[in-house]
């Protein structure tokens, strides 16, 4: 029996620039139900759960999601839903 993939390597079209690095790729692992409630907790809207959801997925703080751009954003989300 094969099993589906823990993780997968994202290679970012638009590289995100923090304080201290250049962020080119994200690793993003396949989602638990402790990430949602995590993420349904966080916020009022549903931006800033879906913003929390990837930030726990792809292991970075939430301003590396704020500053992705949006072409990056949908292929991440659609790369979450195709782990299900």
């Amino acid at each position: 029996m094969s099993y589906p993939s823990l993780s997968v390597k994202y290679v970012l079209s638009y590289p995100v620039n923090t304080d201290s690095k250049e962020i080119k790729e994200l690793e993003i692992r396949r989602p638990k139900l402790r990430d949602q409630l995590i993420a349904n907790k966080s916020g009022e809207s549903a931006e800033d759960k879906e913003v929390k959801l990837l930030s726990l997925l792809c292991s970075v703080d939430e301003e590396v999601i704020h500053d992705l751009d949006m072409i990056d954003f949908f292929k991440i989300q659609e790369q979450i839903t195709n782990f299900k």
